[in-house]
């Protein structure tokens, strides 16, 4: 949480770290990185990692509620 979104946003554009697939769930779970960005990299998480991101109070509503959704589609 104490990375600057200007580190967030140079991760986010690096294809080679975003191979990662820890590197997305902490940006995800990060509520600093852009909503935009966290939404599209969701489509990744397995659902053990939703019901975390549903159920964590230090995201976005809208991520909460998006990881919800997800889950409850089947995911």
């Amino acid at each position: 949480r104490s990375i600057s979104e200007d580190v967030i946003r140079y991760i986010t554009r690096r294809k080679d770290w975003l191979k990662s697939y820890r590197i997305k769930v902490n940006l995800i779970f990060n509520p600093k990185t852009p909503l935009p960005t966290a939404l599209a990299m969701m489509g990744v998480l397995r659902k053990h990692d939703l019901l975390a991101l549903a159920r964590s109070r230090n995201v976005s509503p809208v991520i909460r509620q998006a990881a919800s959704k997800r889950l409850k589609s089947g995911h």
